[in-house]
């Protein structure tokens, strides 16, 4: 597996393309197709990924052998952590390994990865635990418009 930098408009707005294929496959059987579209554009247009790369979030394009997108990631370092924001996969790319890949390259860090997973979505769930992650908490956000997550915050040390 490979990956690029998100430095581009173009690379930002394949992420947005991607999201929008991604995501109701992903979320259809645990959110709304109203809180999918409110989720998608607040947290993965174009105009909310520059904001988060202007605050500090790395996205990445990830790329399968034969040098295709298959997915992407965000992340943030900070002083005692990596905050893992999202990692999401193309439908023909899930189950290949490729989010381990990715867990890999952020634990070269050498810090704790934090991350949040909807409590409903078992199979991400249950890789991150077959990872090594624990569970530290669970918390119930308000993101507006009626809408809520409902997560776990899992690390990995």
């Amino acid at each position: 597996m490979n990956y690029k930098l998100v430095e581009q408009d173009s690379d930002i707005k394949d992420i947005e393309i991607m999201s929008a294929v991604i995501w109701p496959i992903t979320y259809k059987h645990i959110l709304s197709p109203n809180q999918i579209k409110y989720m998608l554009n607040k947290y993965l247009s174009v105009d909310s990924i520059k904001a988060n790369i202007k605050d500090g979030y790395t996205y990445i394009i990830l790329y399968n052998e034969e040098n295709t997108k298959i997915g992407f990631a965000c992340y943030i370092i900070n002083k005692d952590k990596v905050f893992l924001s999202k990692l999401y996969f193309l439908p023909n790319a899930q189950n290949k390994g490729y989010g381990t890949k990715v867990i890999n390259f952020l634990k070269s860090y050498k810090l704790p990865i934090e991350l949040t997973v909807n409590k409903t979505n078992k199979p991400a769930y249950e890789k991150y635990l077959h990872m090594g992650f624990k569970v530290t908490e669970s918390v119930t956000t308000d993101i507006g418009e009626g809408n809520y997550m409902d997560d776990y915050i899992m690390v990995l040390k």
